[in-house]
């Protein structure tokens, strides 16, 4: 959890650095930090969870109808 805090916390620095620098309005520039570790931590469980064994890479699972054999005679 330390680790993960300490992550949160250099990341935070840099963006807002960044983007303080590349011109963002200094009341406005920690927004780009804070959408930008969201984004990662949204999406960390969908990267988790495709790396399961068993799951299926797709977003959501693959749709039924790639189950079933339409063709069959």
């Amino acid at each position: 959890m330390v680790a993960a805090l300490c992550s949160f916390v250099l990341s935070f620095s840099n963006l807002l650095s960044s983007a303080v620098q590349a011109g963002f309005d200094p009341l406005l520039a920690w927004c780009w930090p804070i959408c930008i570790d969201a984004l990662f931590i949204s999406g960390s469980p969908i990267v988790f969870r495709g790396n399961s064994p068993g799951s299926s890479p797709a977003f959501g699972g693959e749709p039924d109808h790639l189950h079933r054999n339409q063709y069959r005679l």
